[in-house]
């Protein structure tokens, strides 16, 4: 006879912080991601994870999965008593080691059975237990994927003893569509997210997991970071081809950009021609590594007038942005063309 597979639900856990750092953003959302599987899967928890990756934004770090058992797998157990020539007398009655086993597992003796080694016959309990409801377990299950975070220099807040990597404000805890009754450095749990912090006024109601990804984006977050990469990708390949050129697109810049930005929106700007007397390499690096802009380039690859620099907003003037952007990207070119 087959057993039935466990029922399943979705679930969210979300952890709404101040802004994280940004190189080590992606590093804490897999850590996150990684510590609640393994503290499903250490105890007995059935796991269906799809497509299911590390959610993440500047502003929290996400953990998302399509299917989890709502309870353990019933757990059984085998104890192993003693042989019939020690637990039966010569009129088999059971003796006093036969009563004490029997005792211990808290049954009658007469409800053991019996299996047989090497040795000879002997009287074992076996016995089945229901697992544990999946809920029960799941503050342990963030303790622990909490606990085994790497942040070497945990931020400390208020008068608290505990730390994180930068202070929790919110966090959410669905299963199913049902809030689970937990607690993380402080904040108790419910199914309230916040959305973009100028874009979006007050708190953001989350239904059921399956509505998280689509509940922030109405509310101006990208918590998908695949999503957000690849239009902050889309965003600056269209500004450079208005430019009459093509992007310079780093790897690690368009990284670092991702975790800067929960709604990126493209901003296309230009510098004074005579800057490009400068040698290229050290325009690049000073718009890469220093502000990170994306340069645009000419069809021969040279670097024209033109770069895009990514604002975390749909600003009422983007030309107030654009001048920013301008402003501080000249001081630095004047030291270059300088040195």
């Amino acid at each position: 006879m087959s057993l039935q597979p466990l029922p399943m639900l979705p679930l969210l856990l979300e952890l709404g912080t101040e802004e994280l750092p940004v190189k080590a953003l992606p590093g804490l959302a897999q850590a996150f991601f990684d510590g609640v599987l393994a503290a499903l899967d250490k105890r007995g928890v059935a796991v269906e994870r799809g497509d299911a990756r590390p959610l993440h934004s500047p502003r929290r770090l996400a953990v998302l999965l399509p299917g989890v058992a709502t309870e353990q797998p019933a757990q059984s157990t085998e104890v192993l008593g003693p042989y019939l020539n020690i637990a039966l007398d010569a009129e088999g009655k059971p003796t006093r080691a036969l009563e004490g086993f029997a005792a211990k597992a808290g049954v009658d003796w007469t409800q053991l059975q019996k299996t047989s080694d090497a040795k000879g016959e002997r009287f074992v309990h076996r016995a089945v237990t229901p697992g544990a409801q999946t809920r029960d377990l799941l503050q342990a299950v963030l303790d622990e994927a909490l606990a085994g975070m790497p942040i070497p220099k945990p931020m400390r807040w208020g008068d608290h003893a505990y730390g994180f990597a930068r202070p929790l404000h919110w966090l959410v805890a669905l299963f199913g569509d049902e809030v689970v009754d937990l607690t993380a450095l402080g904040i108790r749990a419910g199914r309230h997210s916040r959305g973009h912090r100028f874009m979006h006024a007050g708190e953001v109601a989350i239904n059921a997991p399956g509505d998280y990804v689509d509940a922030l984006r109405n509310a101006k977050v990208l918590v998908d970071p695949d999503e957000r990469r690849a239009r902050i990708v889309q965003e600056v390949e269209r500004a450079a081809r208005e430019a009459g050129g093509q992007a310079r697109i780093d790897a690690d810049n368009l990284q670092q950009v991702t975790c800067l930005n929960e709604w990126p929106v493209a901003v296309a700007c230009a510098f004074e021609r005579d800057f490009l007397a400068v040698p290229q390499e050290a325009l690049v690096a000073t718009m890469e590594t220093n502000q990170k802009f994306f340069p645009v380039l000419d069809a021969g690859g040279r670097l024209t007038e033109h770069f895009i620099g990514i604002a975390n907003i749909e600003s009422k003037d983007e030309s107030q942005v654009r001048k920013g952007y301008e402003r501080v990207i000249r001081p630095r070119f004047a030291d270059a063309k300088f040195f």
